[in-house]
């Protein structure tokens, strides 16, 4: 079922009892800071007490990387543009879904085209910059180089040829490389474009 706006207003007794009746699970894993129901009133322990006669209730410790691990402070790295550290706290390559539309073409004419990515609102985008990505099209993944500025995605795909427009694309982000810069001449902004491509090119995932 949908989250919509009736459902994030139930009350934890009622969020209890829908779950029950449309998905019967026999088991719910939740960690220990879990809260639920309208304004977070629901509790783990409160859980534990609604769900006895429906389902059992696994609760997980916290798990602490230099610091409790939080949706909170993962989205702050990657709004830091901190990506491999926001990558390690999820366990995988934080990743942007969206579908391609056309843009105005100035990649192309500096050699470098790009796919112009747009994206839901309420996708969390990283702090501008250029940053080293793999997209996946077609169940094949291919490196690039992602630009990113005012929520606006571009990616420059290396070894791709084809059309994408209208396609739906996922990207890893694996790390960011520079800052977003103006250029005085496009010579300038192709040449340093350039660069960021080999620095793609070079740098270990791991």
């Amino acid at each position: 079922f949908k989250f919509t706006e009736r459902f994030s207003q139930l009350k934890p007794d009622d969020f209890v009892r829908l779950i029950a009746e449309k998905i019967s699970p026999s088991t719910v894993v939740i960690g220990e800071n879990f809260h639920f129901g309208k304004d977070r009133k629901g509790s783990a322990k409160l859980l534990l007490q609604l769900a006895i006669d429906n389902f059992s209730v696994h609760i997980l410790p916290r798990v602490k990387e230099e610091g409790t691990i939080s949706s909170t402070r993962i989205r702050e790295l990657l709004l830091l543009g901190h990506i491999k550290a926001a990558n390690k706290l999820l366990g995988r390559e934080y990743t942007i879904t969206g579908r391609v539309i056309k843009g105005k073409g100035k990649g192309r004419k500096l050699g470098f085209p790009t796919i112009n990515i747009n994206v839901q609102k309420e996708k969390l985008i990283p702090l501008d910059g250029v940053y080293k990505v793999k997209v996946l099209i077609r169940n094949k993944e291919f490196l690039g180089a992602m630009f990113c500025q005012h929520n606006l995605l571009e990616v420059h795909l290396l070894n791709f040829s084809g059309h994408l427009y209208k396609k739906e694309v996922a990207i890893k982000l694996f790390k960011r490389i520079r800052n977003i810069e103006r250029f005085p001449t496009n010579e300038t902004l192709g040449a340093a474009i350039a660069r960021d491509i080999e620095v793609v090119r070079g740098i270990n995932y791991a």
